[in-house]
């Protein structure tokens, strides 16, 4: 059998590493009252783009609307996000995320921060700076190829 190319390589570490990841958050989020990845992944993406619309918000996450909306429905019934009507459409619905909201994703970060911290305590501090700076730029890489909206977009339509 022929060596794995480096992208076989990379292909198995960025597996590997999400397969560690998800199974860490057992370890780590309850504990803290910490959110769940799917929630965490829907308020980290509205924080991240401001105000939303649902549709939008849905695709950014990749998931079909329907799912989108019971998820919104829920971090709305716990106060995390809070939905306007847009001005120009009243039909079409904006989602922001509260001040609880923040706080929870805040408090979710700190959880994991300190997860990391404890299990890579014995890594040198320019391995994991390195780390986190590969992550990144891979992160950025592969964002670089998705369809691009910027959260004016997101909001103007």
């Amino acid at each position: 059998m022929p060596e794995p190319t480096p992208h076989e390589q990379l292909v198995d570490a960025l597996s590997a590493l999400g397969r560690a990841t998800r199974a860490s958050a057992s370890h780590w989020a309850h504990d803290a009252g910490a959110l769940g990845r799917t929630d965490l992944a829907v308020l980290k993406c509205v924080e991240g783009h401001g105000e939303v619309r649902m549709s939008d918000l849905a695709s950014a996450v990749q998931v079909h609307p329907s799912v989108i909306s019971r998820q919104v429905c829920a971090l709305e019934k716990e106060g995390l996000v809070a939905r306007r009507s847009h001005p120009d459409d009243g039909r079409v619905g904006l989602i922001s995320v509260t001040e609880a909201g923040t706080a929870r994703l805040d408090e979710t970060s700190r959880a994991f921060a300190g997860y990391l911290a404890r299990r890579t305590a014995h890594w040198d501090p320019e391995k994991l700076a390195l780390a986190a700076d590969l992550i990144r730029q891979m992160s950025e890489s592969l964002a670089a190829s998705a369809p691009e909206t910027t959260p004016e977009e997101l909001t103007a339509r």
